[in-house]
């Protein structure tokens, strides 16, 4: 299974703590085997929702192209929804 995308909004939370929140997230799906690519973006009083929603999921495609060059270094193969053989 492939494609699902969740949204966590966080209030008056640092950067910082939302990085610390991702790596354990990382953590916690490394010991599943599941690979997730996550995106953010930190919204500031200028930045609407779209646009911060949309920062944060082209990060997420930015994390998602690394963790795929990552695996194919590192010799792996990438699994592929069925639909798109």
């Amino acid at each position: 299974m492939c494609g699902d995308e969740f949204v966590i909004l966080y209030t008056e939370k640092t950067e910082q703590f939302v990085l610390d929140d991702i790596s354990k997230m990382r953590s916690a799906l490394s010991k599943t085997g599941i690979t997730c690519a996550f995106g953010y973006c930190m919204k500031d009083k200028e930045t609407d929702l779209d646009t911060a929603m949309k920062n944060a999921d082209q990060a997420m495609y930015a994390d998602k192209s690394e963790i795929k060059k990552a695996v194919l270094a590192a010799g792996g193969q990438l699994h592929r929804r069925a639909g798109d053989r």
